[in-house]
């Protein structure tokens, strides 16, 4: 080649080339800087840059200092952007950025109704308001022998960035502004071909006042991928995220912290996806929390800390899933709020070593080291109930759950402990439902499958529990009543249970207190759940129980039953009961039962202390056991109370032996009790009783000795049970039945059968005193109102043990109102009788008779003048009759005059009712 070829064909055009590669190079930022500020002055912005460096050999775009304001506010800036790529890599169909950074980029967008305006743009300009049609593109097929383009980024920095959001959708409601900062995004051997990337990110960012940190690397492709994550330095204030959270949740304030990593790993196992999530550790950390929901519904917390470590997470699409996990958490000072319930506590400690796996449908999870403390836990609902407690721990080695979709769900529990402190619950300020000291279990194991259940549990316990107690003093009480109940304490042993029944070693009450205290309208005045009463509706409360019989099935009814069933696999129609046996029970300690009734006059105010109350081998599976109940018990020093029964509770009719011996019993504080069923109250009087009854199915046999001493009866009370025709006075009657000593003995045989369906409780006691009392006193009663015989008339009921005492009337002649010889002989011995009887009183009722009006037959009615005529002749002949004895010397204040009455029956009599 000559020189001139050279000069002319290669020099000159390279040069040429040359000179406008550089022309361009140097015209480029101009041109650039030309461009940008026209585009964003067509905006009706500003925008100015120091630098725009362009570079061809490698590529490179340079930006230093680039400003847009819009009435003189930025909209957007940015201090320093630079890529770079390498021109060989490209050859080999890889993209290489050897350089890529952004510092100080700041950007202000703002949505407005359906506008979005980023850098003070409006972008709805560039959306046309209809979409044209396009024939669809067609699509190139790539060549299967093309390779995809790689790309290669060794690192990738964006520092000090800033995004302003501002939101107003409504024109009418304040815009709500946010912000977010990237302090430094890194991203370092990002490589890529296809769908396979690996590399390194990390990430640390705020918004608003949160701030957050994570980073990861990664390793992906379609069939295997590896990812590591790690969150830390990230503290969450939850009122930096209010204007991106839905009402009423936007009001909550808090603030949230957060630190973890995790492995992930994905694979194929057997053509399926498999992941698998290794070292996962999470600490999160949640205070001073204020949180209201629906319905006025708040959670609120001082402190909640949540822990997550040693955790293995492994699962494929097959429904298959493997977890393992250590679970702590600690929160302190919480508070949940629901209309009018309310419940808090001081602090709540959960610990948990968590192992889950489902396959196939089976799900299996073990709790392993379960640890649960609570501490200060109150609560509050419907306005004054309360609820308290101090402490609340409970622990087990392992709980194990297995949940098949085609079979029960079983569940087992190994040693729970459970221990609970400083209960107390009230209706009201002044009204304490219940409390105790301490509660607790120790050693319960369960299993359950279904129906079926086993539990065994080796002590449960109560330390000082009391029911029922009003504080302070109200109604009739000058000070604060006695708790209902008080129990020092409970104690039962070894309780095992399963679907068919439960059996306790023993149950041991220590220091059992119990007070009844019967107000003047006859309701418990220390049981704080009733509500306020008046006398009347208080006196109709109280229930009627049938005493019919229990009906409760026997064992031998439940042979019969299985034996009789036709089919062996049909379940029988009748089921037996559920069975309890009770090796011991025994109330030690200082127990005793107090008994105040201000119903009566006077009140009763009496306690029945509890030496010994047992109760052994009681056994419903077993019909040949025998349950045995002793008590011994005293009022006061001197009256006791011993009793011992053995029954056998499955016999098929009642089966037992038992005693009872009462010593010195004093009979006048029971008076009230039964001044209205005997008329007179007593006034001394000593009861001694030896019972002894055995029943052997139902054939009752044995005997009462009945010791009454110095019982002597006192003022006489007004009484239902005085017959209205006349009795006589119930301390005439006690008097017959003294011995010389003044003290009444009786013995009673007492027999029968339950089995009869006439035989009740009222015939087997009343029958046999009634009987004693006929023995002794029937003859004595005869010869003692001799001498008044046409006063007082005594009758025997024919075939019964029964004397019918009658007061008769004194009959008068038809329209006669005076006194009459025919009268005489009734006359005087009416007086003597009341001369005799020197405490008696006598009510006279004067009657009219049809007879008296001069009827032959009884009228259907009378007219006001005749009644008041009629009623007016009662009234004179009673008067009369009390005017004649008190001139015999009889004290006019013992004669008492009745309201006149008008007998119009057939066979009335113009008379005067007498009555003592």
């Amino acid at each position: 080649m000559t020189r001139r070829h050279f000069r002319n064909f290669i020099f000159f055009p390279f040069s040429v080339l040359v000179i406008i590669v550089i022309l361009i190079w140097i015209a480029t930022p101009f041109i650039a800087k030309h461009y940008l500020t026209t585009f964003f002055q067509e905006q009706g912005e500003e925008a100015s840059v120091d630098t725009i460096s362009v570079d061809f050999f490698p590529p490179k775009i340079d930006i230093k200092n680039l400003v847009v304001t819009k009435q003189q506010q930025e909209t957007l800036s940015l201090k320093h952007a630079t890529f770079e790529v390498r021109i060989w890599p490209l050859l080999a169909r890889t993209v290489r950025i050897s350089e890529a950074s952004i510092d100080g980029f700041q950007v202000t967008l703002a949505q407005q109704e359906k506008d979005w305006i980023v850098a003070g743009i409006n972008t709805s300009q560039y959306f046309a308001e209809e979409a044209e049609e396009k024939e669809p593109a067609v699509k190139e097929t790539p060549s299967e022998n093309s390779a995809p383009w790689s790309i290669n980024l060794p690192t990738f920095s964006f520092t000090d960035s800033q995004l302003y959001l501002s939101r107003q959708l409504n024109p009418k409601t304040p815009a709500q502004l946010d912000s977010f900062t990237l302090k430094k995004l890194t991203v370092k051997d990002l490589s890529g071909q296809g769908k396979s990337w690996n590399g390194e990110i990390s990430l640390s960012a705020l918004v608003n006042q949160a701030r957050f940190s994570v980073s990861s690397l990664f390793d992906y492709s379609p069939e295997e991928t590896s990812l590591d994550v790690k969150i830390e330095d990230t503290l969450l204030p939850i009122d930096s995220f209010q204007n991106f959270i839905p009402e009423p949740y936007n009001k909550t304030i808090g603030k949230l912290s957060l630190d973890g990593q995790l492995q992930l790993e994905q694979t194929q196992v057997n053509n399926e996806p498999f992941i698998e999530i290794k070292q996962l550790v999470l600490n999160s950390v949640i205070e001073d929390l204020d949180l209201s929901l629906n319905n006025g519904e708040r959670v609120q917390t001082k402190s909640t800390a949540l822990s997550i470590s040693q955790s293995t997470i492994q699962f494929s699409s097959a429904e298959k899933l493997k977890a393992t996990a250590n679970i702590t958490l600690k929160s302190q000072n919480t508070s949940f709020n629901q209309e009018d319930i309310i419940a808090s506590y001081e602090s709540f400690d959960f610990e948990n070593a968590l192992s889950v796996e489902m396959n196939d449908g089976l799900l299996t999870a073990q709790n392993n080291q379960l640890s649960i403390n609570i501490q200060g836990l109150k609560g509050s609902f419907e306005e004054d109930k309360k609820v308290s407690i101090e402490t609340v721990s409970l622990t087990a080695e392992q709980i194990n759950a297995d949940i098949d979709s085609q079979q029960a769900p079983s569940i087992i529990g190994t040693n729970l402990q459970f221990e609970s402190t400083s209960f107390d619950s009230f209706l009201t300020d002044d009204k304490r439902i219940a409390s105790f000291d301490k509660t607790g279990f120790n050693g319960l194991s369960f299993t359950q499958k279904g129906e079926v259940f086993d539990v065994a549990l080796d002590l449960f316990g109560v330390d000082n529990l009391t029911f029922s107690e009003a504080l302070t003093a109200s109604g009739e009480s000058q000070k604060a009543l006695p708790a209902l109940t008080y129990v020092g304490k409970i104690q039962v042993q070894n309780i095992k249970a399963d679907s068919k029944g439960v059996s306790i070693d023993s149950i041991i009450s220590d220091t059992v207190k119990v007070n009844t205290i019967i107000s003047s309208n006859k309701a418990l005045a220390n049981l704080v759940f009733q509500e306020e009463q008046d006398s009347e509706t208080a006196s109709n409360t109280i229930p009627q129980a049938s005493l019919q019989g229990s009906g409760s099935p026997k064992a031998s009814d439940a042979q019969h039953a299985i034996e009789n069933t036709p089919n062996a696999e049909q379940e029988p129609a009748f089921k037996a009961p559920y069975y309890v046996a009770l090796k011991s029970f025994d109330i030690t300690g200082e127990s005793a039962v107090h008994v105040q009734d201000q119903s009566i006059k006077p009140a009763l105010q009496r306690t029945l202390n509890i030496d010994t109350l047992s109760l052994r081998d009681l056994n419903t599976q077993d019909k040949e056991q025998a349950t045995v109940l002793s008590l011994k018990a005293r009022n006061g020093k001197y009256s006791t109370l011993d009793s011992n029964i053995t029954i056998w509770p499955l016999a098929d009719a009642l089966t037992m032996q038992s005693t009872l011996v009462v010593k010195e019993a004093e009979l006048p504080p029971y008076s009230s009790y039964i001044a209205n069923a005997l008329g007179y109250q007593i006034d001394s009087g000593q009861l001694n009783l030896d019972l002894k009854l055995d029943a052997d199915n139902g054939v009752l046999d044995g005997n009462s000795h009945v010791l009454l001493r110095q019982f002597n009866l006192g003022g006489r009370q007004e009484s239902n049970s005085v017959i209205k025709a006349g009795a006589v006075p119930l301390n005439i009657a006690v008097g017959i039945l003294k011995d010389s000593d003044d003290n009444i003995d009786l013995d009673i045989p007492l027999s029968g059968n339950v089995n009869n369906p006439e035989f009740g409780w009222k015939s087997f006691l009343v029958q046999p005193v009634r009987a004693a009392l006929y023995k002794v006193s029937s003859n004595y009663l005869m010869q003692t109102f001799i001498p008044y015989a046409n006063v007082i008339t005594i009758a025997q009921f024919a075939g019964e043990q029964l004397l019918k005492v009658r007061v008769e009337p004194l009959i008068f002649t038809a329209e006669e109102i005076q006194l009459n010889s025919s009268q005489d002989t009734f006359l005087e011995q009416l007086v003597a009788l009341m001369k005799d009887k020197q405490e008696s009183q006598l009510k006279a009722c004067g009657v009219t008779s049809y007879l008296d009006l001069g009827f032959e037959k009884p009228p259907a009615e009378l007219n006001d003048k005749m009644k008041a005529l009629a009623l007016n002749l009662a009234q004179e002949r009673a008067d009369n009759l009390k005017g004649f004895l008190v001139e015999k010397g009889i004290s006019s204040s013992r004669i008492l005059i009745c309201s006149p009455e008008v007998d119009l029956s057939k066979s009335s009599q113009p008379r005067v009712e007498l009555n003592f």
